[in-house]
């Protein structure tokens, strides 16, 4: 990211009412963002990365790894696309529980 540039979310959700280490924690997997990029998303949002932030972000991505894994099980049964939907809940599924079985897990809960 450039020195001097700021992110903004829009959160059509929840009206502005919901965390935004949410919504941050929902975007930063799908870019498969490491632990600098991760601080870089945090600092762009909210101006510096503090650890209460980048646990919470990291929190996040393992919820957001789990609601995915449970609409893409659901569109497996009802999508007519052509896609495996199966495989990506499985992918989702194995990325959530490989953080949640991870050490650092517990401390992540215990610092938030």
């Amino acid at each position: 990211m450039r020195r001097g540039c700021r992110i903004w979310l829009i959160d059509f959700e929840y009206s502005g009412n919901n965390d935004p280490t949410f919504d941050l924690g929902d975007t930063a997997p799908e870019q498969q963002f490491d632990t600098a990029p991760l601080r870089e998303l945090c600092a762009a949002y909210f101006g510096d990365a503090p650890d209460d932030k980048l646990v919470r972000m990291k929190l996040n991505m393992v919820m957001s790894d789990v609601g995915w894994t449970l609409w893409a099980a659901i569109q497996a049964k009802i999508s007519t696309l052509d896609f495996d939907f199966w495989a990506w809940a499985n992918e989702r599924w194995q990325r959530a529980t490989t953080k949640m079985d991870a050490p650092q897990f517990r401390e992540w809960l215990n610092q938030v």
